[in-house]
């Protein structure tokens, strides 16, 4: 299986940027949305508040995940992550989604915000069996999106976006836990273009690693405007991704390089799908749906075209 929709990122530190825009969440039309009646029924977000039980339940059986890290000399100060929590859980009957977060402190300062890492597993409350989830141990900068409906499952998806690293020029990525009830277990959902499977989808980069000027002085840069959509079946949602890639490669001549993708993931054959849009009608009546007024991307800034 050959993972694809990544880049070579150069090691290069580019923390207070890549945070800065991590952060912007007006890049997904349903940033805030939530599953319908018939699925909110099905899933639940644990409150610490009003579910004290299964909340105190799950902190004692990951007591260790929860152990703050001791201070070590061969360790540097980014290593060590004295705070532990837990960061979000869902519900489905007896089967838990638990999100552990890890950062140096319970307060950090500002230029400190991106040292930030979570873990997700998959946790029975009535056998207190837990696992972690594969693909999702370590997902820096970790940030829930919305619930979504892309399978058959009553219980909706799970979408989050992070970073592929904290202390390089990192990709953006987008991913998605779906619940199987042969198993009542969460998975990180694949996702398929042709025999190409990826966990999780580019939907930006860091600045410094696109924006480099050359020797004309233009930049080169990489943008993706994307978000979930109405699917022409009832009841399930698709995901759209429009991605568009300006490469200087041709300094002496200042020929630029084109590069201008729009995917469209939805359910076929009991799989989730990617179809490539080539129709310019079709690929400006999707980046209509998926890009907001509100929209900080660039590529929602240009021209419909």
């Amino acid at each position: 299986m050959r993972l694809h929709n990544r880049l070579d990122f150069r090691a290069k530190s580019s923390q207070v940027w890549l945070l800065s825009l991590f952060l912007l969440t007006a890049l997904s039309p349903a940033a805030a949305g939530q599953a319908g009646p018939a699925t909110a029924s099905a899933f639940r977000w644990l409150d610490p508040s009003s579910d004290p039980q299964p909340w105190q339940q799950i902190q004692t059986a990951f007591r260790d995940e929860l152990t703050p890290d001791e201070t070590k000399p061969e360790l540097g100060a980014h290593d060590v992550y004295g705070y532990k929590f837990l960061d979000r859980v869902g519900i489905v009957g007896h089967s838990a989604l638990v999100i552990v977060s890890s950062r140096p402190s319970k307060v950090v300062s500002k230029d400190q915000a991106w040292n930030t890492y979570s873990s997700a597993f998959n946790f029975d409350l009535n056998t207190e069996r837990k696992s972690s989830i594969e693909h999702a141990e370590h997902m820096s900068i970790w940030k829930f999106n919305s619930l979504a409906r892309f399978g058959p499952s009553q219980v909706p998806d799970v979408t989050f976006n992070y970073v592929s690293c904290t202390e390089c020029e990192s990709g953006f990525l987008f991913g998605s836990f779906s619940y199987y009830d042969a198993n009542s277990a969460w998975r990180v959902r694949l996702w398929a273009e042709g025999k190409d499977i990826t966990y999780s989808l580019l939907v930006g980069v860091s600045q410094s690693l696109y924006e480099v000027a050359d020797t004309a002085g233009d930049k080169a840069s990489f943008d993706c405007a994307y978000g979930t959509l109405d699917s022409s079946r009832p009841g399930f949602q698709d995901f759209a991704i429009r991605c568009k890639e300006f490469d200087y490669t041709d300094a002496a001549t200042a020929r630029t390089q084109l590069n201008d993708s729009t995917l469209l993931y939805s359910l076929s054959d009991e799989q989730f799908n990617a179809r490539r849009i080539t129709d310019d009608s079709q690929v400006i009546a999707l980046t209509a749906k998926i890009c907001r007024p509100n929209s900080d991307s660039w590529l929602c800034k240009l021209p419909l075209t």
